[in-house]
């Protein structure tokens, strides 16, 4: 009897112990479920904080990261050509423009959205890509909003193709709950002025501004980076928004732009030599690209203002026939100045 009591009391524990360990796991699996189903509720919320951000951003024609000079400029041949690419534009598409590090493509896409110039879009974003091999997922996590990354190229093109509306309140006050410092981002504050003898005449007629997202140092030749590229021409095309992607790599480029035929995405006009290409045309073939030399005479008008302070003749720096970056004339100019006069 004893034997027997002690059997059964040993099978009454052993049931009490599996109960426990059933209604600790349910426990366990609706703890898990309200924990997930909250972050996924917090998740979408700084999402839809994330639009409102956005939107107001574009309004202000924001630069969201990077560096930001705002100086004052010549017209460049990368000013230049990105604007005749915009101006005949009745659809969305992406335009890629490669040239060299040094050459002016971050300069003119700011003056592009900042500058005292009749072609500026009402709305626009700039952003860098510098060092992301995941640009959706790595600017994402950058302006504090890593779930975002699924529909970054989505969230882009619709803040840029709304009208304008009342949304800069709206977006100042979702920004504290963005995790990326106000620091890091320039609105429009002051419009940069363009110098020297060449500019930008206005249009005969108005045919409408569409909203512009430039894409900065995208260089990462990465399969990511590829199939936001495939998903953002579709989308620019749909949301009526002209996209820039800038990069200094070739073989990248030209991967970039053969990704849709040269119809949707296609290489900036100019720069490249294909004889065959026309602005208002589709691209086809492989991009012969070219690196958007400046002229000699742009490079002095560049020096100019320097050149006039201290008494220098900017031929000194730039002679005929010179091929050199804007930074290597700039340079230059500098030893000049700060080498001793001979007596």
């Amino acid at each position: 009897r004893r034997s027997l009591g002690k059997q059964t009391k040993t099978i009454i524990q052993q049931h009490m112990l599996e109960e426990r360990s059933v209604v600790s796991s349910l426990v366990g699996s609706a703890v898990e479920f309200v924990s997930g189903n909250s972050k996924r509720i917090a998740n979408k919320g700084l999402v839809e904080k994330f639009k409102l951000s956005l939107a107001r951003d574009a309004g202000e024609k924001t630069i969201l990261n990077g560096g930001y000079s705002g100086e004052p400029v010549v017209k460049s041949p990368h000013i230049e050509l990105m604007v005749a690419a915009y101006s005949i534009a009745s659809r969305g598409r992406v335009v890629v423009m490669c040239s060299p590090a040094d050459n002016g493509k971050s300069t003119a896409a700011e003056f592009f959205i900042h500058g005292n110039h009749p072609f500026r879009p009402e709305r626009s974003l700039m952003v860098s890509a510098t060092g992301m091999d995941d640009f959706a997922l790595q600017f994402s996590e950058l302006m504090g909003v890593k779930s975002a990354s699924i529909e970054m190229d989505e969230l882009l093109c619709m803040a840029l193709a709304q009208k304008s509306q009342n949304s800069s309140k709206a977006g100042d006050a979702v920004d504290s709950s963005l995790c990326f410092a106000p620091s890091s981002r320039h609105s429009l504050g002051h419009e940069i002025e363009m110098y020297g003898r060449q500019s930008i005449p206005p249009p005969a007629v108005d045919i409408g501004k569409m909203p512009v997202l430039i894409i900065d140092n995208f260089n990462e030749a990465t399969e990511k980076n590829k199939k936001f590229i495939k998903k953002l021409f579709n989308l620019a095309s749909a949301f009526k928004v002209f996209v820039f992607v800038l990069t200094t790599k070739r073989d990248w480029a030209t991967t970039l732009v053969g990704l849709n035929g040269g119809k949707k995405i296609k290489p900036l006009h100019g720069n490249v030599n294909n004889a065959d290409y026309e602005l208002a045309g589709d691209f086809t073939g492989v991009p012969d690209w070219n690196s958007l030399p400046w002229s000699v005479e742009t490079l002095r008008e560049l020096i100019l203002p320097k050149c006039q302070k201290y008494g220098r003749d900017p031929t000194e720096v730039v002679p005929d026939g010179a091929s050199m970056t804007p930074v290597i004339a700039q340079d230059k100019l500098n030893a000049i100045l700060l080498a001793p006069r001979n007596s």
